[in-house]
This record gives structure tokens, sequence and C-alpha cells, in this order.
């Protein structure tokens, strides 16, 4: 009984991290493609370029 509780967590665990990690993905790729939107539409490049890592 007590193994299944903590194979429980565990798996929860797991999903909660997989579930952040790729929300995480999701925002980096959508900040960075905004980010050359804004270059594209405004011809500030350079600016954009140098604070994105």
């Amino acid at each position: 009984m007590l193994d299944l509780t903590y194979q429980h967590q565990a798996t929860t665990q797991l999903y909660v991290q997989a579930l952040i990690g790729i929300f995480f993905l999701v925002s980096v790729k959508g900040y960075l493609y905004l980010c050359r939107y804004d270059a594209g539409s405004h011809n500030i490049s350079g600016d954009v370029i140098r604070l994105a890592p």
C-alpha cells in the first residue's frame, strides 16, 4: 500500500514537471516569435537580436 502511494506521488510529480516544461518551451518560443515579429515590423532587428538570448 505504501509503495503504491509513493509511485502515484512520483507519477504526479512527473506529470507536473512535464507540464511546466511544455509551458516554459511554449512561452519561450512565443517570446522569440514576438521579438522576431517586432523586429520585422519596426526594422530594429539589431536591438532585438542583442536582447534575445
